[in-house]
């Protein structure tokens, strides 16, 4: 669970989850810390599901991907 209430999106046993996907919180962020993808966007590499309904990660740069799909 984050800090602001909602679900981590992230995979199991991280250190540190990755940044919320909700729209509220997203505005509320500073705008070199906002991620690229928004929680109903699809994954851009399998684009067959949102990045939110499978655990993802969040690269560096602030795309988020499917973390099945980045390690693939």
């Amino acid at each position: 669970m984050l800090p602001c209430g909602h679900p981590c999106r992230g995979t199991a046993k991280e250190d540190n989850c990755m940044v919320c996907l909700e729209p509220e919180c997203i505005e509320s962020m500073p705008e070199n810390k906002r991620p690229k993808n928004k929680k109903d966007d699809y994954c851009p590499i399998c684009y067959a599901a949102s990045i939110t309904q499978e655990p993802s990660v969040s690269l560096q740069c602030g795309h988020i991907f499917h973390a099945s799909c980045i390690k693939d």
